[in-house]
C-alpha cells in the first residue's frame, strides 16, 4: 500500500498540493527507480534480497501513475476520461518500446546482466528531465511573485 500513499501524497492537488510538489514527488519516484536499476545486478545473487529491487520497482511504477494523472487532468480539465486513457496508452507504448530496445540489445550481444545498467541510463535521463521541469516551474513561480 505504500505505493498508493506515495502517489496520493504527491499527486493529489485537490488536498492543497502544488504542481511543484507533484513534480518533486515524481522526481523522488524516478530517483528511486534509478537506484533500483543499479541495485538489480548487485542484489540478484543475494538470497532473499534478490527480489526486493523488483518489488520496489513495481511499487514505484504504481506510485507514479497518480501524480501523472493529476497533472494531466489539471492541464486538460473536463476531459478526464480521455486524458487518463491516453496516459495509460502512452505507458503501454513505453513498455513496448523498452521491451523492443532490450530485445535489440540482447540480440546485439549485450549480456542480460548488463540490461539494468542500460536501463538506468534512460531512467537517469528521465530524472534529469524531471529536475529541469522542477527548476523551470520554480523560476516561473518566482517570476510571477516578482511581477505581482
Amino acid at each position: 500500500m505504500e505505493y498508493w500513499r506515495a502517489g496520493r501524497k504527491y499527486g493529489d492537488r485537490t488536498r492543497g498540493g502544488s504542481q511543484r510538489q507533484t513534480a518533486a514527488g515524481m522526481a523522488i519516484i524516478v530517483a528511486a527507480l534509478f537506484l533500483v536499476m543499479i541495485a538489480i545486478p548487485v542484489l540478484r545473487w543475494v538470497p532473499i534480497f534478490g527480489f526486493l529491487p523488483f518489488l520496489f520497482w513495481g511499487a514505484m511504477g504504481w506510485a507514479s501513475v497518480t501524480p501523472q494523472q493529476y497533472s494531466l487532468i489539471e492541464i486538460k480539465a473536463g476531459h478526464e476520461a480521455i486524458v487518463v486513457a491516453l496516459n495509460s496508452s502512452a505507458v503501454s507504448l513505453g513498455s513496448v518500446i523498452g521491451t523492443a530496445l532490450g530485445g535489440l540489445a540482447l540480440a546485439g550481444g549485450l549480456g542480460a546482466g548488463y540490461l539494468p545498467y542500460l536501463t538506468s541510463i534512460f531512467v537517469f535521463c528521465a530524472l534529469v528531465c524531471q529536475l529541469l521541469l522542477i527548476s523551470e516551474e520554480y523560476c516561473y513561480e518566482e517570476a510571477e511573485k516578482f511581477s505581482s
